[in-house]
């Protein structure tokens, strides 16, 4: 595998050859600092944009233009970066010898087609495309509460901290929903293409100067680089006091959401201790203090995991509970999180989670998306590539876990508390 970033002054592109693989991967990353209001925004262009453009400009043709292609889907997602909001459109492609000369050039101007030349008249996106998407999105924002566990995540974000990025609903909002329309679509269109700032990441067998001059003839950007961004969210104090807030719901599963606040946290610590203290504490494999003690010891939960995130500083805790089991599960988590900080971790729950980390390094080399991850986590957020990665798990104490442990504490508890009839 070889790898070369290309500065085009605006844009980098950066090309990741490998064989392994018999289709092509182009994924044009757009960032811009994350505003509340931009987030529904861009959920309802982003699906505008796959619906049609000014050439395929229906949904249909658009379709069929795809096929043409020998089935080279066009994807598009929104998520949050930290303190940016990054969004992503993509395109796989089989290589020429595994369909006819040419394919591949045709997907990637296929590609630029989507991001370029929208279906757009008179400074407006067709009104039909953005009335039928906004109905999608609609339904699915009055279902959203179906999803407890998503919702009661979100819920306690919003309680710990309403006005911090982490807090805001990327799925979008309602009540932004109804004021979008057609010209202003396009107002936010225009600013997104012309102030976000750019990277293209393509993998596959090829030729580097063959792609270089593909990627430059399809896609441009006004955006001059400037210094690093800060994507980390700035660091907050826990609460002294936890508060607990507890919610209704119609559903007969309680969900219960835990938030820590990490506090000066190294960068080794952030990047390779922190995983491997989650995967000690709640690995969602099943294989963890959380899951041996609530869920198989004493059966309190129907689930129990942790995750973490270095970019907003904190560590939840998600279970699926009995509601009279709320105070139980609690009382177990405090003493698993004390006895954490106590020492109480034995060398082979560490070995462990370094196999389970290094295992994960190994499995993102099998997969051509999780690779341009890899790349993408080195370039924007200051990451190690794959050896200097395991080799820095490896080197990872017993100790470092029980230093980290100390420097996490509790914030918020949310439970949206079920019926259980």
């Amino acid at each position: 595998m070889e790898y070369k970033k290309i500065n085009k002054g605006a844009y980098n592109i950066h090309l990741i050859k490998n064989n392994d693989f018999k289709e092509i991967i182009v994924k044009v990353y757009l960032q811009q600092p994350l505003k509340k209001e931009d987030i529904t925004m861009r959920n309802v262009l982003i699906d505008v944009l796959t619906y049609s453009t000014k050439t395929y400009n229906t949904n249909k043709l658009f379709n069929i233009r795809e096929q043409e292609l020998y089935s080279s889907n066009v994807r598009t997602s929104n998520y949050r970066t930290g303190r940016f909001l990054t969004t992503v459109f993509s395109i796989d492609v089989l290589e020429d010898k595994y369909t006819e000369e040419g394919n591949l050039a045709q997907a990637i101007t296929f590609l630029s087609e989507v991001l370029y030349n929208p279906n757009v008249n008179k400074n407006r996106f067709d009104p039909k495309t953005v009335n039928i998407v906004k109905k999608d999105i609609k339904d699915y924002l009055e279902r959203i509460k179906e999803n407890t566990a998503l919702y009661s995540v979100v819920r306690l974000l919003e309680n710990m901290d309403k006005d911090r990025p982490d807090s805001y609903r990327m799925f979008g909002y309602l009540e932004d929903l109804q004021n979008i329309n057609a010209t202003n679509l396009y107002k936010h269109y225009k600013n997104m293409v012309e102030n976000s700032i750019m990277n293209i990441y393509v993998i596959g067998n090829f030729n580097f100067d063959d792609m270089e001059q593909l990627i430059g003839a399809n896609f441009k950007s006004k955006v001059l680089k400037k210094a690093k961004h800060e994507y980390q969210l700035d660091e907050v104090k826990a609460l002294r006091k936890p508060q607990t807030i507890i919610e209704s719901s119609d559903y007969k599963q309680s969900k219960l959401v835990i938030g820590y606040r990490l506090k000066k946290l190294s960068l080794f610590e952030e990047n390779y201790v922190l995983p491997a203290y989650n995967s000690i504490l709640g690995d969602s494999t099943g294989d963890s203090k959380l899951f041996n003690t609530i869920r198989e010891k004493y059966s309190y939960a129907y689930y129990i995991y942790s995750t973490h995130s270095r970019l907003d500083r904190n560590i939840l805790i998600h279970a699926g509970i009995s509601k009279e089991n709320f105070d139980n599960v609690l009382k177990l988590v405090e003493n698993i999180m004390k006895d954490m900080k106590k020492g109480k971790i034995t060398l082979e729950e560490v070995k462990k989670a370094k196999e389970s980390l290094i295992g994960s390094c190994h499995f993102a080399m099998e997969s051509p998306y999780r690779i341009i991850n890899m790349y993408y986590n080195i370039d924007i957020l200051n990451g190690d590539d794959y050896k200097t990665t395991i080799d820095k798990i490896k080197k990872i104490t017993k100790k470092d876990i029980i230093r980290l442990a100390k420097k996490i504490k509790i914030d918020t508890i949310y439970c949206l508390k079920g019926e259980d009839q």
